[in-house]
């Protein structure tokens, strides 16, 4: 599997409509690769511990060549950016999720729509609660020890029964390095608090 196949198999999981912003696509990315990593030919990305948890910048080049591609959608503008499959994209994802077996392909479609149900905090809660190594950059301080109420974290699906790790986040999973990631501070804190923006305008739309 290439990574182009597996950001779209990602992707694919999700409702056909589903949009990713910066955060969400590399936090679903992350998640996959620690949990299935061998299953999927890889690992095919290095993420290391940043502003806001494990971060790769070739995910986004990734993106960008699919973009060119005409495989990924980018909506918004520069500064709130976010990323969703062409009719193209969503045939070729859907097109490698077929090869998976059944507990697999579940597991890509539980994983994208569990990231794009949690709200920004409560996914670096959840992400940091599990992988401490990657919060050891974090300019969130107050979400490091934070951990996301049980009604704000679906129930966790079991992954490859038997045979690998659930995506439950009570479980502990693998260590990582502790490297910095030299990515524009601006760059990361405007893609970041625009998506808290987004979080708050859908929550006072609710009342």
């Amino acid at each position: 599997m290439t990574k182009s196949d597996f950001i779209l198999a990602a992707m694919a999981g999700a409702h056909e409509c589903a949009a990713f912003d910066p955060v969400r696509i590399q936090k679903l990315i992350f998640l996959i690769e620690t949990q299935a990593a061998s299953f999927i030919n890889g690992p095919h990305f290095d993420f290391k511990p940043y502003h806001y948890g494990p971060f790769d910048k070739s995910v986004f080049r990734e993106l960008d060549r699919l973009h060119a591609q005409g495989k990924v959608e980018l909506l918004g503008a520069a500064e709130r950016r976010y990323y969703a499959l062409t009719s193209l994209g969503r045939e070729h994802g859907t097109t490698v999720l077929n090869t998976f077996s059944e507990s697999l392909s579940d597991f890509f479609q539980k994983c994208p729509r569990w990231v794009l149900s949690m709200s920004f905090r409560d996914l670096l809660g959840a992400i940091y609660e599990k992988y401490p190594e990657m919060a050891v950059h974090s300019v969130a301080s107050d979400l490091v020890a934070r951990r996301p109420s049980k009604a704000q974290v679906s129930p966790a699906p079991d992954f490859l029964s038997g045979i690998a790790r659930s995506l439950d986040l009570a479980g502990v999973y693998d260590d990582f390095p502790v490297e910095n990631e030299p990515q524009s501070d601006l760059e990361m804190i405007r893609e970041d608090w625009a998506v808290v923006g987004d979080d708050l305008r859908r929550a006072m739309a609710g009342f």
